[in-house]
């Protein structure tokens, strides 16, 4: 039987809530509860824990990461404030992991190497959290990855790496609020707001037909909208704000039959 724990938006107030001998949990949400403290180590009793969810506890913490090594059925783990442990993270087993949220950590390093051996991962949500220096090449061997968050790590610069043209399963890229400063060059679906881009918009983005949302709005392109958007038959948001951009609009975007969203202002 299936066992499920959600106390998010409770105030527990520090007080300890037993959950090391509930051996058949399999979902544990406590998000937003007021927790505060180490993470209590007896969760790695729960053996068959599958999603665990602890968002918005700012005073909780790990002291080490042995309770986690246990939980080798993880798919989903949220916010569990890992940017002290770093130097830990190659050590413990998310070989089953499918989802892996660490937003709003506090890494103050480049993206860790170990991340790129989760070869079943599907998303993977790193904004906020701190992290400098370039984005490997290495993102090319996740490649189940359907959603990818980078967005407001400031300290992210250099170029894009062609890695994201190999993504072929990746709807959703977001790379807002960091510090690209190149040519777009090669495959790209991504959310690129407040940047540093400048060129243009490469024909190659037809090739992401899985592509939900494509913002590119406030970067310095020129030119025209390539024909190849059309492509994109599944966008529901397309942002092509505030740059050099002329030409005409193609037919082809009439058609987007889920677009809810259009934003083509202050262009040429």
């Amino acid at each position: 039987m299936e066992i499920n724990y959600d106390a998010h938006l409770n105030l527990f107030l520090g007080d300890e809530i037993i959950l090391g001998k509930l051996e058949n949990l399999m979902y544990l949400s406590l998000s937003n509860a007021s927790f505060f403290g180490e993470i209590p180590p007896h969760l790695s009793n729960l053996s068959r824990l599958i999603h665990l969810d602890l968002h918005y506890n700012r005073d909780l913490y790990p002291q080490n990461l042995d309770w986690v090594s246990s939980l080798s059925s993880l798919n989903f783990v949220s916010d569990c404030q890992l940017g002290s442990l770093l130097p830990s993270l190659p050590f413990v087993n998310f070989t089953s992991l499918l989802a892996l949220d660490l937003w709003n950590n506090e890494f103050y390093s480049s993206i860790p190497q170990c991340l790129f051996n989760l070869s079943s991962l599907k998303k993977l949500d790193l904004g906020l959290s701190k992290l400098q220096g370039t984005i490997p090449y290495d993102f090319v061997n996740v490649r189940k990855l359907e959603h990818l968050d980078l967005h407001g790590n400031e300290k992210i610069t250099g170029q894009l790496p062609s890695c994201f043209g190999n993504l072929c399963k990746l709807k959703t890229l977001y790379l807002s609020g960091n510090n690209f400063s190149s040519n777009i060059d090669g495959p790209l679906l991504c959310i690129l707001i407040t940047n540093k881009l400048i060129g243009k918009i490469p024909d190659s983005l037809g090739l992401f037909g899985s592509l939900r949302q494509l913002s590119l709005g406030y970067n310095i392109f020129g030119g025209s909208i390539p024909a190849s958007i059309g492509k994109l038959s599944s966008l529901q948001l397309l942002h092509l704000s505030y740059k050099e951009m002329n030409g005409t609009i193609p037919k082809s975007i009439g058609q987007f039959s889920e677009l809810v969203a259009l934003l083509l202002d202050n262009n040429s």
